[in-house]
């Protein structure tokens, strides 16, 4: 069984409420999620992961929201490889370039792109999580 660790920002919104959805559809995938906020998140949960979620409401800037701030600094040239990374957001394109930055250095694999109709289309949802998923089995028998 893959572990998993789901962080998003902020809580109550609709980023929250697709964290949730992205549990559901990987626990049905016989992985096991383990969730924390962005304020809540340490190295040791994302250590622990073969795949890492990070997500993030819609921001009208494009600043990072300030919860991943010591998620981000304590981050500084930790190695994650070979984990894979899902990104994810209610926003838009410029929202995900921003989380990328949090795993820049971490030479975490972030290949797969999150569509950003997936917020409301379960079937482009299940698709990207598939694509994920089969990263992680890739990158475990390359181990």
């Amino acid at each position: 069984m893959y572990q998993a660790v789901m962080i998003y920002a902020p809580e109550q919104t609709g980023v929250e409420k697709l964290a949730a959805e992205i549990k559901a559809h990987c626990e049905q995938k016989k992985l096991k999620v383990h969730t924390r906020t962005a304020l809540e998140a340490r190295i040791p949960d994302l250590a622990a992961a073969d795949l890492i979620f990070i997500g993030s409401d819609a921001r009208r800037d494009s600043e990072l929201h300030p919860e991943y701030a010591e998620l981000k600094r304590s981050l500084a040239g930790v190695n994650l490889a070979p984990r894979v990374a899902g990104l994810f957001t209610t926003g838009n394109k410029r929202s995900l370039e921003t989380l990328r930055g949090i795993l820049a250095d971490s030479n975490v694999d972030l290949s797969v792109e999150f569509p950003l109709s997936a917020a409301a289309d379960s079937g482009a949802l299940t698709r990207w999580l598939n694509t994920l998923l089969d990263r992680v089995k890739e990158k475990q028998r390359v181990r």
